[in-house]
């Protein structure tokens, strides 16, 4: 079906295609999902920490605005500025993640809205685990799916340097084998950067920004969002 999307008074979309399931896999208080085919025709900047999103030029000004405080001696410099190099495939955008196991690097679906990192049986074999596996349910939109949860070591966008322990969630979830990849990388991995999501360009890429230094606010428009994520 055609429709007229808006988002926060900052996005609008007309004429889109929007693709509606009998099945409930969204949060109580989101409405729906903005795809690749949305998201690759304008720049898109996310903040976690600040829980700010910008769309276009407001991406681009934000992003500006980071790369100014990143050479400021005020900065963090928790982890400095990278950019994560991306591909499409099929419709989608892939990265490659480092492990920081024996396998090596890996192909990821990058995936703006997923809470989580999500791993195949395979990737979780080889993951270093640092406690017990908690088992639940996700929910998406093909349904719910048993999962499980582990602390483990090792996954990392950059590679540069020990990575932090994460939580990865083992699933068996279909896109594993559709997209040939091992691992859905989410905001589990993402959040603590400030993102500059560039789909729009050929080829397309990911800026990270480290978060600014406590008592650094940043100003400027853009569209405040909670948990829910994107």
């Amino acid at each position: 079906m055609t429709q007229t999307l808006k988002a926060g008074g900052l996005l609008s979309l007309s004429g889109v295609e929007a693709l509606v399931l009998p099945v409930g896999g969204l949060p109580p208080d989101v409405d729906g999902v903005l795809g690749a085919p949305q998201l690759r025709q304008l720049p898109l900047w996310i903040d976690p920490l600040g829980g700010v999103m910008a769309f276009g030029r407001r991406a681009l000004q934000a992003a500006d605005r980071a790369s100014d405080d990143q050479a400021s001696p005020r900065s963090s410099g928790a982890e400095g500025e990278a950019t994560i190099p991306l591909r499409w495939h099929r419709g989608v955008p892939l990265l490659s993640l480092a492990t920081g196991s024996r396998a090596g690097m890996v192909e990821a679906l990058a995936d703006t809205g997923a809470e989580g990192l999500f791993v195949s049986p395979e990737l979780a074999g080889v993951l270093p685990a640092l406690g017990p596996s908690q088992t639940l349910r996700v929910a998406g939109f093909c349904g719910e799916q048993p999962a499980s949860m582990t602390r483990v070591q090792g996954p990392s966008l950059t590679g540069r340097r020990p990575a932090a322990p994460v939580q990865a969630i083992l699933t068996t979830n279909p896109v594993f084998q559709s997209l040939g990849v091992k691992a859905i990388v989410g905001q589990e991995l993402l959040r603590l950067h400030r993102q500059l999501w560039r789909l729009e360009s050929t080829p397309p890429t990911l800026p990270l920004r480290s978060a600014p230094a406590p008592g650094i606010h940043e100003a400027g428009d853009g569209v405040s969002f909670g948990s829910a994520g994107v």
